[in-house]
Formats: C-alpha cells, structure tokens, sequence
C-alpha cells in the first residue's frame, strides 16, 4: 500500500487488514518515519503493521520503549475525530446523566426548603405569643402540658414506643427460628408479607371484625364464647325466651332478664311458659313451639286462703318439652328484697315472702334471671378502657411484624459461617457468640427496624381513629390524634403539640444516628449471602441433633403463619357476604342471601375505580420521584470532597426530617400550597409534592448507605467508570436494591397514607384512603362494602411487594446476592 500523503485534506488511510496488527507490544508503539513534506509532520499509526520502520530524522530522538510511560484518560472522548485539532468533550445535554443529576439536586433543594421552611414556621408559631405586641416565650406549651388530656396522650405514645420495641424483639426470635427451621420457614413468608401491603385504616377495619363483642358477629367472640360452652355446665333454660303462644297470665318479655306481665301477691299460683332449644323426641326443629300441656288448674289464681298459705307465691316452669328444673325463679318488688327459689324436678318453685302485713298485699314481679338463660360468661368484651390496648397491640404487631422478620432473617442468614466456626473453635460459648458476634453484626439492622417502628408507634394515628369506637377514642389517643381532635386550641397551641412529638421521635431518632455511626453506616457492613449448605447453627449444636426440635418449631411457626392470614380470611369472607347479612351475623354464618358480589359492587359504585386509578398515579409518580431524586443526593453525599463535619451535620439533619411527624409541618405547607392552588387538583400535585419532600430524607440516607459500600479507591473508580461509560445505569445497576428499597417503601407508604391527605389535602387528594375512613364511620351496618374497599385496596401494594420484596431487604439490610457486585 502507498504511502499516505501528508499534507492534504484527507486523513491517512486505515489499513484494510485487521490480521496484520503486530502481536508484540513494542511494535505497536515503534516511531513512525517523520513525512517529508515542509508542511508539517504527523506520525501514522494507522499503517500496515509488517511495514519496516524508517530511520527517524535527526530532530526527533527514538523513544525507548522501556520507558514509555502511559496514562489513562478519567472521561470518554466524545464526538466524531479530529486531526489537527485537540478532541473536546460535547457539553452535558439535559437529558445526559450529568444533566438529569443537576436538576434532581435542584429540585431535592427546593423541596428541602419546602420541608424545612414549613418545620421552622410551626416551631416559630409554637414560641410567638398571642399578645398584640407579639414577642417570644413558652406560654404555649406551658398550657399543652398543663392539660390533664395532652400529658395523657404524650405518655401513652411514650407507651407505644415500649410497645414496638416489643415487636422488634418478637421479630427477631421469630427470625431466628425460621433460621434454625431452615426451608420450611418460607411458608411464613407470604402470611408475614400480606400485613406490610395493608394501611392502618384497613388493619384496623379487619380487627375490628375480629373482636366484635357480639358472639354473632365477632370471630373471636364466637370461639371464646363456644370454647366457653364446650366446658362450662349449660344454662338450665338455655335459649329461654317469650312463647308468644302461652296465655297472657303465663307470659314473659324480654329485658335480658325474662320478666312476668302482671305482678302476683301472696297467695297466687302460676303456671310460667317459655320457650328453650331443648328438643322433644317428637320435635323436628330446635326451639320450636309445641302446644301448651294441659294443667289440673287455671295458669294463674290468688285466693285470699290457699292451702299453701297467703305468705308465698306457688308456680310451675314449662317449655316446649316439658317441666324444667334447676332454674332459679325470683319475686320482686318495689321496697322489699327480692326472694329467690329454684324449680325441683317437677318444674315446680315455692317463693316464700313471709308473714303478711298488716298493710296493703304488695305485688310482685315474677323473674328468670339472665344467668339461668344465658352461660355466666358472655364473652370477652373488648371495648373497655383497660382491655382496648390489647387489641391495638396486637394490630400494631400483626401490621409491622413481616417488616422486622424479614429484614432479621436476610441479616442472619448473611453471617458468614467461616465466623462461627472460628468463634466456635475460640471456645465462646453461645451467650457470648450472641453477644461478641451476631449482635454487633446485626446492629446495622437492629438500628433500622428499631427507628422505623418506634416511630411508626409514636406517630400512631388511623389505626387508633378506626378500630376504637368514638365514646371510648378520648381514653386511648395519642399526641397526634389529639393534636387532630382539638380544633378549640389555638394555632400556638397547636404547633407546640406538634413540636412536643417531634421532640420525642428526634431522641429516637438521634440515638439511631448514633447506633449507625457506630455500625459505620446502615450498608456498610456488606455480607455476601451463603448457600443454603454452608449455613451453620449460629448458637448450640448442630441442626442434625435437634430434629425433633425442629419440627416442632416448624409446626409452630406454621400456626403463627395460619394465625396471621386469619384477618385476612375475615375480610375476604365478610366481602363475599351480602350487605345486609355482613352487618347482621358474622361471614361463617348461612345468612339470607348467601354468598355473592353484592359488597363488591357497592364498593364499587362508592366509586372506588376513580379512587384506585387517582391513589396508582399518585403513588407510582411519588416513589419515581424519590428514587431519582434520592439516588443522585445520595451519590453526592457519599462521594462529595466535604469534610467529614459538614457530612455527619447533614446526615443529623436529614434523619430528623425523616421521623418529623405530618402535624409539624403540614399547616404552613398547606397554605403554601393552597395560595399556589395545587391543593384538592384532579393531579394530586400537592400531595405528590408534600409525599415526595417528607419521603426524601430517608430515602438519601439509605441511598447514601448503599454508595459508601463503595468504599474502596479502586471500586469507586470502576463504578465512576462504569457511571460514565453508560451514562449513569452502571451506578443504578451496581445498587439497584437500595433503588428498589427506596421505590417500594415510598409506593406502599404513599398508597396507603391517610394523614397527610387527610391534613393536606381533603377529600380530593386522597381519595382511596377517606373513602374507606368515611365508610368506617358506619362500621356495622357497611361492614360488607368496608371489607370489599379494603380487599380492591390490598391488591396492588401486594404486588408491589411480592415483585419486589426480596430485592428491597437486601437493600435496607446491605445484603448482596452471591456472585452479585
């Protein structure tokens, strides 16, 4: 091949042989012979690689080849070649990922200021005095914490902040047996799986079907109630109630007691009729009424001289079958102590009323008490100032257990088994392989399942406004349903109930600071997750030696797991009742119209479509705004040249956002938004825009988490590399469960938020949430359509979690998969 020319236009020509290319390195960088035009000199390397070298002219000295000294470029070289010409990168388009990051950062700021600005102006409010003049001081919370109500309400969500680190005890033992039950752990995944995708609003609505005090209609009523009956002796008239068939004289009504129509004196006679459900061999149906037996006498008489004697009153008990013994009969009347006797086996009752007086004959009521007709046990009943809480808790437990077992479990199996063995072979016995070992390596975990339920407790609201009837909510609220119930106060006083709960999440929250400082990050700790083979008791002996312990505890947590599916089989059975029959009897009753769609298509018509398709769009555009938004803050916290100092203030920071309750900063961001008018839009841009600014502070965290797993030089070089080379996926790519975590939380929680739209935005902006809160206020008569909104409600936050679940735990729990960067 000729020669190129030198000096022209056109750039040199490129060999057209690919298998011409010189194997050895020191070819491949030989000097090139120096052109012989005056017009300047280039070197060509594009040439044919067996052409031999030329000699290089006196000007130029040959380079040694074992002193060549490369260096690799830290950018892409971008655009077409040029020759001549030094290349220059193109500049950053808005589309580019340099440019997508620079409007995340600028966004994440003017929503931080959003946030931050509407927390300021609440503490402000909370210390500025009413007085004309104004001025500064602390009447406000002075009078706060003078109210009996208030210092109640503060010290029960002090108490339920007890309460879920109770949840996140119980979490992790049940995540420590399913480890040592190995497989047959994992069907305990989906029963703990379905709580995380329910709000408090639906828990609460599935708990209250629960514990309805009446044995008809409450599933834990019911069996109590039957559990009773199977062991306790039978009421003697059990099921005792009028017989519309028997004479006037004969008859009783109902007042829970069974009581006679006319008053008797001493010296009468009567023959009592009821009906029971004891059966005659005759009888076809239970209770059914059979005609009146014949008696030797009229069914009542008084006489002013009876062979009995004037001071007592004589009868019979009849039902259906026969006489009936055993059943206490007593005489009462105004001024006197009522006198009680019990039928003999000829159904037959003496009441003795002593001597007559010399005054008027004093009539008497005739009674069959309660507990004759009834077992002396009527059931739990729930609805007690003292007995609610249990309850509660239990909701509380059911609705954040999954998210602690979960997170505990990943962790645990994550532990290196080459760890154990070492600190077996140490000679640690297992309270100090507990203490030395597992809880130091769980600490990252134990942190993040601690700050998320404390503050989910203290921050506790819808599940309190449901499941508690409206007399008995003023002896159970919290601070922040209070903060909700008391329009009377002021706005100072207000914002100082809303500082006051804040102070109490941000000691939780900086004592969580603390905890992950010491843990040296959320993420920091990255374990690679073992083969199910390598997994090694982490404390005692061998699995191989317990079996039947494991089987036993298997069988245990396989009732935990039926436990927990059951308010869930409540809600799907009482939505396949019919409207009518739901609010009538419980799901497992035959009922009138049997099963049936009816309770789904009211819910339907309730318009429910309209408040599913408003909550997905709101829901799905809030969690893409907050993992774009917090991915690229979070890259630049983590890999930013500040000092240390300037990073620790800003983690502090933005883990006291993350827990501010919703009342501290929801007044002044609501009329931020309203004056803008975004707020009550078919768009829900203003709750989109309140969502996406309170989720934003947990979400950087955890994204920055994730990043400083990153830690070493060469690894952030590479993914900077990677980062550049596809345009920003590779960073994605390398942390995409700390993306997805951020997705999933921020979908589920926006999908089920009931406060911030209920204090933000009214009726338009949450629809799918105060739909069922509005329903809920007529609890028993729309317990179908509640159960069936509520299950339409279930469905796309559980799919969203069964899609994304698992990849989210290793996110929050810095877990890596094997083989996986």
């Amino acid at each position: 091949m000729a020669e190129p020319v030198q000096g022209g236009d056109d750039p040199p020509e490129r060999p057209s042989g690919r298998g011409e290319r010189p194997v050895d390195g020191s070819a491949l960088f030989a000097p090139r012979q120096q052109a012989e035009s005056d017009a300047g000199s280039r070197r060509d390397f594009t040439g044919p690689a067996d052409r031999a070298p030329k000699t290089p002219s006196a000007t130029e000295p040959v380079p040694d080849v074992g002193d060549v000294e490369f260096e690799t470029a830290g950018r892409d070289i971008t655009g077409p070649r040029l020759h001549g010409v030094a290349a220059r990168p193109q500049r950053a388009h808005f589309l580019s990922a340099t440019g997508l990051r620079v409007v995340a950062n600028t966004v994440a700021v003017l929503l931080f200021l959003l946030l931050v600005a509407s927390i300021l102006t609440t503490v402000w409010r909370s210390v500025r005095m009413d007085w004309p003049s104004g001025g500064v001081g602390m009447s406000h919370y002075v009078a706060v914490l003078a109210d009996p109500a208030m210092r109640a309400a503060l010290l029960r969500s002090g108490l339920w902040a007890v309460a879920a680190v109770g949840v996140a005890l119980l979490g992790l033992i049940v995540a420590a047996l399913g480890r040592f039950v190995g497989g047959a752990s994992r069907l305990l995944t989906l029963p703990l799986l379905i709580p995380l995708a329910a709000s408090m609003l639906v828990t609460g609505a599935a708990f209250r079907l629960l514990i309805d005090p009446d044995p008809d209609r409450g599933v834990i009523s019911a069996l109590a109630v039957a559990g009773y009956e199977a062991f306790a002796d039978r009421a003697p008239a059990e099921g005792a109630r009028p017989d519309e068939r028997a004479p006037e004289e004969s008859r009783l009504y109902d007042q829970g007691d069974l009581v006679t129509t006319f008053n008797y004196r001493a010296g009468c006679h009567v023959d009592l009729r009821v009906l029971t459900t004891r059966t005659t061999p005759g009888q076809s149906a239970v209770g059914s009424s059979a005609p009146p037996e014949p008696v030797a006498h009229d069914t009542a008489a008084c006489a002013e001289s009876d062979d009995s004697g004037p001071d007592r009153i004589t009868g019979t008990l009849r039902d259906q079958a026969g006489p009936l013994p055993g059943v206490t009969v007593r005489a009462d009347a105004a001024g006197t102590d009522p006198v009680d006797t019990v039928t003999d086996d000829r159904g037959r009752f003496v009441l003795p009323l002593g001597p007559p007086a010399a005054t008027e004959p004093v009539d008497h009521r005739l009674i069959i008490p309660q507990s004759s007709i009834e077992p002396a046990w009527p059931g739990p009943q729930p609805y007690r100032a003292e007995v609610i809480w249990i309850p509660l808790v239990l909701a509380f437990t059911w609705a954040w257990l999954g998210f602690a077992v979960s997170l505990f479990r990943t962790r645990l199996n994550a532990i290196p088994p080459d760890l154990v063995r070492i600190a077996k072979a140490e000679g640690l016995r297992p309270a100090q392989r507990l203490t030395r070992l597992i809880v130091p390596l769980l600490r990252p975990v134990i942190t993040v399942v601690l700050l998320t339920l404390v503050v989910a407790a203290v921050r506790l609201f819808d599940l309190v406004l449901v499941m508690v009837p409206g007399p008995l909510q003023p002896d159970v609220e919290v601070g922040a349903l209070l903060w909700w119930r008391s329009p009377e106060a002021t706005p100072g006083e207000r914002a100082a109930m809303a500082t006051l709960l804040f102070g109490m999440v941000a000691v939780v929250a900086l004592a969580a600071v603390w905890g992950v400082r010491r843990a040296r990050g959320v993420t920091s700790v990255i374990l690679p997750m073992p083969a199910p083979a390598e997994r090694v008791p982490l404390i005692g002996p061998p699995m191989r030696q317990r079996t039947l312990l494991r089987r036993s505890v298997a069988v245990l947590l396989g009732l935990l797991g039926l436990i927990w599916l059951t308010p869930l089989i409540v809600l799907v059975g009482t939505a396949l009742r019919a409207p009518a029959d739901a609010a009538a009897a419980g799901f497992w009753a035959g009922g009138v119209q049997g099963l049936g769609a009816d309770s789904f298509r009211g819910a339907l018509d309730n318009g429910l479509v309209g408040a599913l398709g408003s909550s997905l769009f709101m829901a799905g555009t809030t969690a893409l705004l907050v993992a774009v938004i917090a991915g690229s803050v979070g890259h630049a916290l983590a890999w930013s040249g500040v000092g240390p100092r300037l990073v620790s203030a800003a983690v502090i920071v933005l883990a006291l956002l993350a827990v501010a309750p919703v009342q501290l900063y929801a007044a002044p961001m609501s009329e931020w938004l309203a004056a803008t008018n975004l707020t009550g839009t078919s768009l829900n841009l203003a709750l989109i825009l309140a969502h996406t600014a309170a989720g934003l502070p947990f979400a950087i965290l955890l994204m920055r988490g994730a990043f400083l797993t990153t830690s070493s030089a060469p690894d952030r070089r590479a993914a900077a590399a990677d980062g550049r080379r596809t345009g920003g996926l590779g960073l994605v790519r390398r942390h995409w469960d700390a993306v997805v975590a951020v997705a999933v939380l921020e979908f589920v929680l926006v999908w089920n938020d009931l406060v911030l739209g209920l204090l933000l935005g009214g009726s338009p902006a949450s629809p799918l949430t105060l739909l069922l809160w509005g329903e809920t206020r007529w609890f028993h008569t729309s317990a179908g359509p509640i159960a069936a909104a509520a299950v339409f409600s279930l469905i796309v936050p559980l799919v969203v979690l069964a899609a994304g679940w698992r990849t989210a735990v290793r996110g929050l729990t810095g877990v890596r998969r094997r083989g996986g960067r």
